[in-house]
């Protein structure tokens, strides 16, 4: 009987260490999730339209609309 305690008390505390563990790496995937969505934002923001043209014309170039494509 005091071997099934004991075993009941062990397993229950592994179960909350994986918990907590589990609790860790979803906060990590979440944060990974936001930093992924902040460097979409930012590819987004550098190939606007508006910034290549304003840069071809600083570098007297002309821009080529069918040569520009976003990468995945």
């Amino acid at each position: 009987m005091i071997i099934l305690a004991i075993s009941v008390v062990f397993m229950q505390t592994k179960l909350l260490q994986v918990q907590n563990e589990l609790t860790k790496v979803n906060a990590q995937i979440e944060e990974k999730k936001t930093e992924l969505d902040d460097a979409k934002q930012e590819v987004n923001e550098l190939i606007r339209s508006e910034r290549l043209k304003e840069i071809a014309n600083s570098k007297d170039l002309q821009l080529n609309n069918e040569n520009i494509r976003a990468a995945e």
